[in-house]
């Protein structure tokens, strides 16, 4: 796209100042075929020979060029290499500016309405505090996993304990530090091919595909350890230590998506229970 838009500025130039803008033709086996409207320039953007004048364009197509009107009428056409000598109808050199000009703007119209797209995608499926993706895709992305067959997934629960004193003692934007210092440590110490996201308030969701058991629990008491090693001040002078309770399931054949996040959830109630700051499994049926 970024040639595209050099290229496209190339030609705006010289058509509004009468110099020339050339890039050299790409061969291409098939001979002309078909008339090729000016509408098509940004397609052919890069494959084009603007006259020193602005009154001609030369397009390559099948080892010649093609040689258009105003209206995208074929002129004309030469070998490539035997550029024109005898004298042709020329096009009028303000509509072909305006031509240009209207090419132009519809890329970089189309780039924005690309960008915007872009944007609202990342605002729907994204939690704007931490970066992680929301619940919403969560439960596509298990879904997705399950309905392929992914043999083995690793479902990973983790709540921040105690997360309440924090906003009552020093207010909501420290908590709003302390879950972005939990989600910078939870970022660092995941899989490439791991995704996190944020479940709600003060919990947070891993999923791990293809682990083990065994892996799953290494990783989980790995992310607990992380937390409590994190130095968090909520004001100078003062260190909160800050842990969290994990609760950890595994997909079976059968298991929905929904059902692995309840026996997740199960898991990280049983972990509160055992006095928090501590990982639990699921129970294996």
């Amino acid at each position: 796209e970024v040639s595209m838009n050099k290229s496209l500025c190339l030609i705006a130039a010289a058509l509004v100042l009468g110099g020339a803008a050339s890039a050299a033709p790409s061969p291409a086996p098939a001979p002309i075929e078909k008339l090729v409207a000016l509408d098509d320039m940004p397609r052919l953007v890069g494959h084009l020979t603007v006259s020193g004048d602005g009154s001609r364009i030369y397009i390559p197509d099948g080892g010649a060029y093609a040689v258009l009107d105003a209206d995208g009428k074929l002129l004309d056409h030469y070998p490539a290499d035997s550029m024109p000598a005898r004298k042709l109808v020329p096009l009028d050199p303000n509509e072909l500016r305006a031509r240009a000009r209207n090419q132009i703007r519809r890329k970089f119209y189309q780039d924005r309405l690309r960008a915007d797209l872009g944007h609202a995608l990342e605002l729907a499926l994204t939690d704007p505090l931490t970066g992680f993706y929301n619940q919403r895709y969560l439960m596509r992305h298990l879904h997705g996993l399950l309905d392929t067959g992914t043999d083995r997934i690793a479902v990973m629960m983790l709540d921040l304990d105690h997360f309440k004193e924090i906003n009552d003692r020093w207010g909501h934007p420290v908590g709003d530090q302390a879950l972005r210092a939990v989600a910078e440590t939870l970022r660092a110490r995941v899989r490439v091919f791991d995704s996190i996201a944020r479940y709600g308030g003060e919990e947070f969701v891993v999923v791990m595909p293809g682990a083990t058991v065994q892996e799953a629990e290494g990783a989980a008491e790995r992310l607990r350890s992380a937390i409590e090693q994190i130095r968090f001040e909520p004001e100078p002078g003062v260190v909160h230590r800050m842990t969290v309770s994990i609760g950890v399931a595994c997909s079976r054949p059968g298991r929905t998506p929904e059902q692995v996040l309840q026996m997740a959830d199960a898991a990280l109630y049983a972990a509160k229970d055992a006095g928090r700051n501590c990982m639990k499994m699921a129970a294996a049926d």
